[in-house]
């Protein structure tokens, strides 16, 4: 016979239990882990180790990542990638390019990375790319 569903009170209800259970176990590790006696050149395991090994077991057991692993979302590094003009690739070979113009002797200029960028931005993006190009940094 089919369960019925929990009510949003009771699934909070349940899932606080289940972080207090994981606190609780995680707590009870680290102690553990600070009283044992090491051997000769053996460090021992900080918390957030010991945090780690405890959220995965709970995922292995369950199959469900703990609230805070869901929260994390998109790392900054991956945000900042999605919002920039010019691909990996493209990024390169301005890198590429400026190198080179300091090899010559040429200061960095922000017109010199401006223009190289235009070009690159409206040569894969045709007419949607703006006349006035990108935008100068405020």
């Amino acid at each position: 016979m089919p369960r019925k569903a929990l009510s949003k009170e009771q699934q909070a209800q349940l899932d606080g239990q289940e972080k207090a259970a994981l606190y609780t176990r995680a707590a009870d590790l680290y102690r553990k882990e600070s009283i044992r006696i090491l051997k000769p050149g053996e460090r021992r395991k900080g918390l957030q180790i010991t945090i780690e090994q405890v959220q995965h077991a709970h995922f292995v057991k369950t199959n469900k990542k703990s609230q805070q692993e869901d929260q994390r979302g998109t790392s900054i590094q991956d945000f900042n990638e999605e919002k920039s003009h010019l691909t990996p690739g493209e990024t390169e070979v301005v890198i590429k390019v400026l190198l080179e113009l300091a090899s010559w002797g040429h200061p960095f200029l922000y017109l010199h990375l401006k223009e190289h960028v235009d070009q690159i931005l409206h040569g894969r993006l045709g007419d949607k790319f703006s006349a006035k190009g990108v935008r100068q940094a405020r």
